[in-house]
């Protein structure tokens, strides 16, 4: 009877010991995490930016991403979408946006041995900044498949992105002013002696007129 009870005991710690073996690698494989960069930013309104849509493998190779994206579009519409710089070797599902609806998905495969980092580059998305606000854009919805042979979805974080919208700073200009005009100057009135038309009067008999003289014809 003692050796079978040590038998089982052994046999239970092995098996509670394979347990936590088992919880701990699986909680490591359920560790990737798909993200935006930049996560947070300042933009004038009417002005264009780009964020990128990334996934952080922690360590596992992966060989399939998808995802989908939700912004306001009140504050903000996609200008387009870019598969440059991308992970992915095949797109199984195209990249494609509605400002209608304001939502963006996508999905794409890795080729084996698949992708392996922490800043994968899966697209990139053009903004335009359409109103003054804090807008957010999120992550609804994704999944990122190990590269296992079974496709295990490891996917444990979804994680979004808030943005300043603001209007451009006018630098104030100071108002035109006219140059003053100079003022003429004003011509003097010729004297009566001087004035144009009048008749010069002479005497040879009175030539000096502040004199008086006896002869008064």
């Amino acid at each position: 009877m003692g050796g079978k009870k040590i038998k089982f005991v052994k046999g239970f710690i092995y098996a509670v010991f394979a347990l936590v073996l088992f919880s701990f690698s699986y909680s490591l494989a359920q560790a990737a995490s798909l993200f935006v960069a930049p996560s947070s930013g300042n933009y004038n309104v009417s002005s264009s930016f780009s964020i990128a849509v990334k996934v952080n493998t922690s360590g596992q190779p992966i060989n399939a991403a998808e995802g989908v994206i939700v912004f306001n579009p009140n504050e903000l519409s996609v200008i387009s979408l870019s598969k440059s710089g991308s992970i992915f070797n095949l797109w199984v599902q195209e990249p494609e946006f509605s400002n209608a609806l304001g939502n963006i998905s996508f999905g794409g495969i890795v080729f084996n041995p698949g992708f392996t980092g922490s800043s994968g580059t899966l697209l990139t998305i053009n903004f335009k900044a359409k109103a003054v606000s804090s807008t957010t854009l999120s992550l609804s919805s994704g999944s990122v498949l190990a590269n296992d042979g079974s496709g295990t979805n490891i996917l444990s974080n979804l994680s979004g992105g808030l943005y300043a919208l603001k209007t451009t700073s006018a630098i104030p200009v100071p108002p035109k002013t006219e140059p003053e005009t100079p003022v003429p100057a004003k011509t003097p009135e010729p004297s009566i002696d001087s004035k144009p038309g009048l008749p010069e009067i002479k005497s040879s008999t009175h030539p000096e007129q502040e004199k008086w003289f006896k002869n008064n014809n």
